[in-house]
């Protein structure tokens, strides 16, 4: 089943928050840098052509521009930590 605009704005701006405490907050990664910078540049792109798309994290990725992820652990909730170190922890690379 495809997904709907709002669905994949959705799914990259969860994917692109978890990645970015796994990054900086976690100092560990699962993804590459390029993939990282796959999926940001195509929700840049889809926030640019759809920005009236309302979403989770909307305040975080009001000015994201794909450079980086940095910014948006200041947004960051218990929910999408406790998805980082589930992540992490699956993928055998979880520091206790």
């Amino acid at each position: 089943m495809k997904q709907t605009i709002e669905e994949r704005i959705k799914a990259l701006r969860l994917q692109i928050m978890i990645h970015s405490i796994i990054y900086y907050e976690m100092d560990n990664n699962i993804i590459s840098d390029a993939e990282w910078s796959k999926r940001a540049m195509e929700l840049v792109e889809l926030q640019r052509k759809y920005p009236s798309v309302s979403t989770v994290f909307d305040e975080a990725f009001k000015d994201f521009d794909g450079s980086t992820g940095f910014h948006l652990l200041r947004y960051a909730d218990d929910r999408a930590r406790g998805k980082a170190k589930y992540l992490l922890r699956i993928e055998g690379k979880l520091r206790e």
